[in-house]
């Protein structure tokens, strides 16, 4: 007659319900009654392409290798090894040639019978078992062996949705076997099939209109070749089921609430043939919650608000390396770059006075190479000419110069070579050049004067004062509460800081580099003591910003005057003061705020001029997505077919139109250039230059008429006197 054998789950994994199932009945028998010659290799043949691993309790005695080589477990350990760690780094490395992707097969051989076993409601975690591998493993099954099947799936089910977080991506299988003598065997009749019970962690059992109703255990029956098709068949089926237990919160208006909550406020079903629907939803929320609503408005209208919805999605954040990301999908958006408004150093192109409105039709390649064509015109003349003089240049320069030097020249006999060299130069340079720069010349007279800056980049200037909008490294949407002043200015330089201390690492070399490192060690000893950090690290609690986030809390605004990077606000117009004096300060905001802001800073009657200074990657990074790592991920699935499909970029057009940036035109109700345009009227323009050029060569002209007159008057009167 064949016995009872107690089953198996990884007894550290599972701390549910209070279950004692390790009953001291003696109508169970223990492990230590069951003989060293323990077959489960049926359950192992279906894994044999996965790192199989083996737990145990410590009063089994593993002969499990004992098995058919062919599919005996890569690992078997017992309990509290902590070799999770070592296992994951070790076997994910190794090389393979599988003809399927790998997988973890993790079979745990539940202690039932050990007084320490035990389901303990509230301690649920799957997390903190260190004798497994990362619950972040794609492809990962745990095969929890057992006699008390329906105990841990009851277990299971009354904690509900709650384990989807802490499974994560891995699969739970039942197996329920049974000692027979020295073996372990499955309820199944006939030997050529399993029985195994896969956890359907996606269930709902309840009735919900257009949703398919489901169970939280399938059972799944197959023979020993097909039943690892049949496990992968049904957890992709689960899987897709992540749709419906997605939720997240975004800012409706100035409330931070469910996105279910929609449906109190706008017609989710009529939404998308509503020619405004969407622009009403742009108005109640932010760009971040707008693109929420989007990846989950098919399955806004089923109101799953009711269930728990463990998957979330957050903003678009940048990417870091804090261990609080692990075990989230990064979907890339875009590298943020930002942008510098500043008059400092910016100075007119036309500081080279009339020689550089004369040159600047011509490039200076294109100038070199009409000085060399001069020079070999006039080598040329000289050679074919009888005698060494000046003349040859003269003429060469007189005809480019559209004067009338030729009918000077009458040689005593035809060289015919002279005259064609003499005509093709006249072609070339008196027509055909000379009207090309007269005309690059009158069309740069209409163009407005351009200015430049000597600055290459804004960070790396010593001394330079940064005026950043205090919302401008927010990733959470904070500046859409009505927070404390206090609680701002502590997020401001928080992310002030946490950039900075990523500068600090940085390799240096490089001489911008070395010049942000510098800049970026400063910002951290400045800022580090006012959050109660010292210069070791060590947390004092003693700083300006180290008490809790309490939104009343007095602020003082002379905190960290002495910080080159200061926080403004666009509807304070005053921070344009400190910009018009054209020192060592800078206006920093993205690329296009900063396009956006200066004709404004360009419209003022003293003429001042405001440069855009690019990016100089101090306070670059990568920003996007992190979501919860699932199977099938239904969110990154709509994410991507967002971004490839060219919807997002469509939206993310169409909210700027609806809700553009607020800068200080805004807020100064300016729409259009205010200050007179004479007044405005650059002295050192091309049209000025033109009108000196014009004079200047009037007078020359007369000049050289006079001279003319006396010079012929006294020829007359030698020629008289002679």
């Amino acid at each position: 007659m064949c016995l009872k054998r107690p089953g198996s789950l990884i007894w550290y994994l599972i701390k549910i319900l209070v279950y004692d199932v390790a009953s001291k009945s003696s109508s169970h028998p223990t492990w230590t009654s069951i003989g060293s010659d323990v077959k489960i290799t049926s359950y192992l043949k279906p894994f044999e392409h996965c790192t199989t691993i083996i737990l145990f309790p410590s009063n089994i005695t593993s002969q499990l290798l004992h098995q058919t080589v062919q599919y005996a477990p890569i690992i078997s350990q017992k309990y509290n090894s902590n070799q999770g760690k070592l296992i994951e780094n070790g076997f994910s490395l190794m090389r393979r040639r599988n003809p399927v992707p790998h997988c973890w097969a993790s079979l745990a051989i539940l202690p039932e019978e050990d007084d320490k076993f035990f389901f303990y409601k509230g301690h649920f975690h799957f997390r903190s078992a260190p004798d497994l591998i990362s619950e972040y493993w794609s492809n990962q099954y745990f095969i929890l062996v057992t006699k008390v099947k329906r105990k841990i799936q009851e277990s299971l089910k009354s904690l509900g949705h709650v384990t989807i977080h802490q499974l994560r991506v891995r699969e739970v299988i039942i197996i329920e076997l049974f000692q027979c003598k020295n073996e372990l065997i499955s309820l199944t009749s006939r030997i050529s099939w399993l029985r195994m019970y896969y956890h359907y962690i996606y269930f709902i059992d309840r009735p919900i209109a257009g949703v398919e109703l489901s169970e939280p255990w399938y059972t799944i029956n197959c023979s020993h070749e097909d039943c690892f098709t049949e496990i992968q068949l049904v957890a992709k089926n689960v899987a897709k089921r992540n749709k419906y237990f997605w939720g997240t919160h975004l800012i409706l208006d100035t409330n931070w609430t469910s996105i279910h909550h929609l449906h109190t406020l706008i017609n989710l079903t009529a939404i998308q043939s509503d020619r405004h629907g969407y622009q009403q939803v742009a108005h109640l929320t932010t760009f971040n919650g707008f693109v929420k609503f989007w990846i989950l408005q098919d399955v806004l209208k089923y109101n799953l608000g009711q269930f728990y919805t463990p998957h979330n999605i957050a903003p678009i954040q940048k990417l870091t390396s804090s261990i609080y990301t692990k075990g989230f999908i990064f979907v890339p958006y875009d590298i943020q770059k930002f942008s510098y408004a500043s008059c400092y150093q910016v100075m007119s192109s036309n500081l080279g006075g009339t020689l550089s409105s004369l040159t600047t039709p011509f490039d200076k390649a294109t100038w070199i190479c009409l000085m060399i064509s001069h020079f070999t015109a006039i080598l040329l003349l000289t050679s074919i000419s009888e005698k060494l003089d000046f003349n040859e240049a003269f003429l060469v320069i007189g005809v480019s110069l559209e004067n009338s030097v030729l009918s000077t020249y009458r040689p005593g006999k035809c060289i015919l070579s002279l005259r064609m060299v003499i005509a093709v130069w006249a072609i070339i340079t008196a027509t055909m050049l000379s009207n090309i720069y007269k005309t690059c010349f009158t069309m740069e007279m209409i163009l407005p004067t351009t200015y430049r800056t000597l600055l290459n980049s804004v960070m790396d200037v010593e001394g330079m004062k940064v005026l950043m909008p205090i919302n401008l490294l927010d990733d959470n949407d904070f500046e859409k509460f009505n927070l404390g002043a206090y609680v701002r200015y502590k997020f401001f330089f928080d992310e002030i800081l946490q950039r900075s201390l990523q500068v600090v690492v940085t390799q240096d070399g490089y001489k911008q580099l070395d010049a942000f490192i510098k800049l970026a060690k400063d910002l951290v000893n400045m800022i580090q003591p006012y959050f109660g950090i010292g210069a070791d690290g060590k947390l004092f609690h003693n700083g300006t910003f180290s008490r809790l986030l309490q939104p009343h809390v007095a602020y003082n605004y002379s905190t960290l005057m002495e910080c080159p990077i200061q926080p403004i606000k666009y509807t304070d117009t005053s921070s344009l003061k400190v910009l018009h004096t054209c020192g060592k300060v800078a206006l920093m905001d993205t690329k296009e705020n900063i396009a956006a802001v200066l004709p404004f800073l360009n419209d003022n009657p003293d003429n001042v001029k405001y440069l855009q200074i690019e990016d100089d990657s101090y306070f670059t990074v990568t920003r996007g997505w992190h979501i919860d790592s699932v199977r099938e991920n239904y969110a990154v699935r709509q994410l991507h077919t967002m971004r490839s499909s060219g919807i997002f970029i469509h939206w993310e057009t169409m909210l700027k139109l609806w809700k553009p940036a607020k800068l200080f035109h805004h807020y100064a109700n300016w729409t259009h250039p205010e200050s007179d345009a004479v007044s405005r009227l650059d002295l050192d323009s091309k049209i000025l230059m033109a009108f000196y050029l014009c004079g200047m060569s009037v007078l020359i002209s007369i000049l050289v008429l006079i001279l003319e007159i006396g010079w012929q008057k006294i020829r007359n009167s030698r020629t008289a006197n002679e």
